[in-house]
């Protein structure tokens, strides 16, 4: 549990750091999701292509492989 809690703040500033309208930012942010293998966890919680994922800040997106 405090594995996913130290996860979600350090998901929580690199989201708050992001430029979410800049290219460059947002490929960083691609390549750490990557690094935390996030895709691959969400999978094993049984997330699909299409599904809506809603995060810690109760912002949501649609989950694509």
């Amino acid at each position: 549990m405090l594995h996913s809690i130290l996860q979600v703040n350090v998901l929580n500033v690199l989201v708050a750091m992001t430029n979410l309208s800049d290219d460059q930012s947002l490929r960083r942010f691609q390549r750490i999701w990557r690094f935390m293998e996030l895709d691959a966890k969400l999978k094993e919680k049984g997330c699909k292509d299409g599904d809506e994922v809603v995060n810690w800040r109760y912002n949501a997106f649609t989950f694509q492989e």
